[in-house]
């Protein structure tokens, strides 16, 4: 009996794809730094680059925040105000 582990991301959207392995990345370095930390490693750049991603987590964060609250406005708008509304020119 074999067992299929089925990895397939073409569901995902991109944005969310990024959030996904900005957070990976993150939650690794501070990992890294961590047991770097145990056995008595130097980890300055290494805490230096795990900060930088921390910031672009936030930054990602952000961007897919404002995609998504551009992209749900009109949810929950009436159908009356939405027949006039070109939702491209919009988002």
């Amino acid at each position: 009996m074999t067992m299929k582990l089925d990895l397939r991301f073409t569901n995902i959207e991109t944005s969310k794809l990024i959030l996904l392995i900005s957070y990976l990345i993150s939650i690794t370095l501070t990992v890294i730094v961590v047991i770097g930390a145990f056995i008595d490693k130097d980890m300055g750049y290494v805490v230096q680059i795990a900060l930088a991603s921390y910031l672009e987590v936030g930054a990602s964060n952000i961007w897919y925040y404002k995609k998504a609250t551009r992209e749900n406005i009109f949810k929950n708008l009436p159908e009356k105000y939405l027949e006039n509304i070109d939702v491209n020119n919009l988002v």
